[in-house]
């Protein structure tokens, strides 16, 4: 999945979900064609997340989960002056603080509908443990029950909203420099991600077939995918929405790479965890 992109058409509707108040936006490609998208637009608290929505949609799509299409919009380097509808003056206000930079954007989808409980008996049991695996493969502790991140369709699951994904790379200290914690998967974490309860039952499932426990072992190394995140992820670091943080994402994923069978045994053991 390279990123598209994107030039400006006119806002929307201003999204009610999440903090970061996103915008519908009519967008049009190089193509010419015009379609809907959800743009995220920059955070001066936070300047990694657009970075980790880039690389967290990637990711989720390397390990076969859909995800929406992704694209790249430049903001006007100049105010537009508009007093009203609440969408304009969103718009407005971002370009005043971010003109010229770029926001992240993903390709609206009218038919999804958002997760409740219950929905992942739908999925296939791989695609669930594929989503557990690269979520605690990029430390995205987003997906919750509370918050689940996802959407459904007639074809399935969606993983969306990933910036809060490679959340260490956002400790800097003092000469802004940053600062890398240790790679673990956190135990009091995971319980709460939206495929937990579901891979709890398959893993106890799993347990009563001898045999059984193995065979999720391999599906775990399978779904980790480790030379492929690798290869794959090296070839578009250069076009991500802020290039100069190409030193930490390779970093942190180089990081990643290295532990990833500490990373299936770590999630075994908290599958059998009670």
């Amino acid at each position: 999945m390279v990123p598209k992109w994107l030039q400006l058409g006119s806002p929307v509707k201003v999204l009610s979900r999440g903090k970061t108040r996103p915008l519908a936006c009519l967008l049009e490609g190089e193509d010419g064609s015009s379609h809907y998208w959800v743009v995220k637009l920059p955070e001066k608290r936070r300047p990694m997340a657009l970075v980790a929505e880039a690389v967290g949609s990637i990711l989720v799509e390397l390990v076969g989960v859909r995800t929406p299409e992704v694209g790249c919009l430049v903001l006007p380097a100049t105010p537009l002056n508009v007093s009203q509808g609440d969408e304009w003056m969103r718009l407005d206000e971002a370009i005043r603080e971010f003109g010229g930079q770029r926001a992240f954007c993903s390709r609206f989808n009218s038919t999804a509908v958002e997760h409740t409980r219950g929905m992942e008996s739908r999925q296939q049991p791989e695609t669930m443990l594929a989503l557990f695996v690269v979520d605690a493969f990029m430390w995205h502790f987003d997906r919750t029950e509370k918050t689940p991140n996802v959407l459904w369709d007639e074809d399935g699951l969606i993983a969306i909203d990933h910036g809060r994904a490679l959340f260490e790379l956002e400790a800097v200290d003092e000469s802004g420099c940053s600062q890398h914690g240790p790679v673990e998967l956190r135990d009091e974490n995971w319980p709460a991600h939206v495929a937990f309860r579901y891979l709890r039952r398959q893993f106890d499932q799993a347990r009563l077939v001898p045999g059984n426990v193995s065979a999720i072992t391999r599906r775990l190394q399978a779904a980790c995918l480790a030379g492929r995140v690798q290869k794959d992820l090296a070839d578009w670091l250069n076009i991500l929405a802020a290039t100069h943080f190409y030193d930490d994402i390779a970093y942190f994923v180089s990081k990643r790479v290295d532990t990833i069978n500490n990373l299936t045994d770590r999630i075994i053991h908290v599958l059998a965890s009670r």
